[in-house]
């Protein structure tokens, strides 16, 4: 799995008044990141991606309303509805010491502290309480691990390696 050229914010629910704003679900921890926010990449449902100038941005409850330049009404934003909104990697948001997104731990190389190798990681499942590895063997079977901190003992995005420590009977 490659590092990917951009990473996903938010999508587009829908119109908001009548000059072309448009109502934002935020994708982020860091809604106020949006503030700051100069241009995006709009990935329309079934279209192309296309690059824009963010004209505005204000808040109101749990959503973001933006502006992007050359949207100037309800008409021009209606086909944007559903669209993802991405920023490009050097663009994300700087997050604490020890704190990872996604994209930064998918394809990772998972070994146990004693060095056995477990597969790369997969996809990450939010489940509400801790978010679950699914890391992939090379013989195709998944194995699921609890990322917490007595699980996740060390990542190591340079070598591109995680090493865990799998609760007892996880291979049983």
């Amino acid at each position: 799995m490659g590092r990917p050229k951009r990473v996903a914010i938010g999508r587009v629910i829908t119109t908001y008044g009548y000059s072309g704003e448009m109502r934002i679900e935020p994708w982020t921890d860091y809604p106020e990141r949006f503030q700051v926010l100069r241009e995006v990449w709009v990935r329309p449902v079934g279209k192309p991606t296309i690059r824009a100038r963010v004209r505005g941005v204000r808040f109101q409850s749990s959503s973001i309303l933006l502006s992007l330049e050359g949207v100037n009404t309800k008409e021009e934003a209606a086909p944007l509805r559903g669209a993802v909104l991405e920023v490009e990697i050097a663009d994300v948001y700087p997050l604490p010491e020890g704190s990872f997104y996604i994209f930064e731990l998918q394809g990772l190389h998972v070994y146990t502290a004693r060095g056995e190798y477990l597969g790369r990681v997969g996809e990450i499942i939010k489940t509400g309480g801790n978010d679950v590895l699914a890391v992939r063997s090379r013989s195709g079977r998944e194995i699921l691990l609890p990322a917490l901190k007595s699980v996740v003992k060390k990542i190591d995005l340079v070598d591109g390696r995680m090493i865990v420590s799998p609760p007892a009977g996880l291979g049983e």
